[in-house]
């Protein structure tokens, strides 16, 4: 009972997950489902009760395809493929867990500056840039919630769908 996997207590810290789940509780409506990795998903599905899109489990060929095509049009897709995939499944919500989903943009898997080079145009790219300049200002999202400026690492973005 006293033992702490140090894979759950890498950032986002527990302020950092007190904080988003509060400003889901206090914002997002109810009824409204939203995006993001199956792991944050279940955070958010267990200490908020708001529908997500992305299940925690992926024993089904249905889970699985839809986390599958989440994930194509993150990593793959530029911001409006993603939109389109959202708006798809009439989710208006996404909510990124920076250190689970990579990071800073920049440093997805260690790869090469020419490697970087084919991702430029990504939602991943945009919606994880350290610029503001960039992820304040992608067309079709809206940046509505970022983890608190005094915390060492901004973990959770939230952006809602223009």
């Amino acid at each position: 009972s006293l033992y702490v996997n140090p894979w759950y207590t890498l950032p986002p810290s527990p302020r950092d997950n007190v904080e988003l789940m509060t400003w889901i509780e206090r914002i997002l409506p109810e009824d409204e489902a939203l995006a993001s990795d199956f792991s944050t998903s279940a955070a958010i599905l267990a200490h908020t009760g708001r529908p997500i899109l992305l299940q925690p489990k992926y024993e089904t060929v249905r889970s699985r395809e839809r986390i599958e095509s989440f994930c194509r049009a993150l990593y793959q897709g530029r911001p409006d493929e993603l939109a389109a995939w959202m708006r798809s499944l009439d989710c208006r919500w996404l909510v990124l867990n920076r250190p689970f989903v990579g990071g800073n943009a920049q440093d997805l898997g260690g790869i090469t500056p020419q490697q970087f080079a084919l991702y430029r145009d990504t939602a991943v790219v945009a919606l994880m840039s350290d610029d503001a300049n960039v992820f304040t200002r992608i067309p079709g999202f809206e940046l509505v919630y970022a983890s608190p400026p005094q915390l060492r690492f901004l973990s959770y973005r939230v952006f809602r769908l223009r």
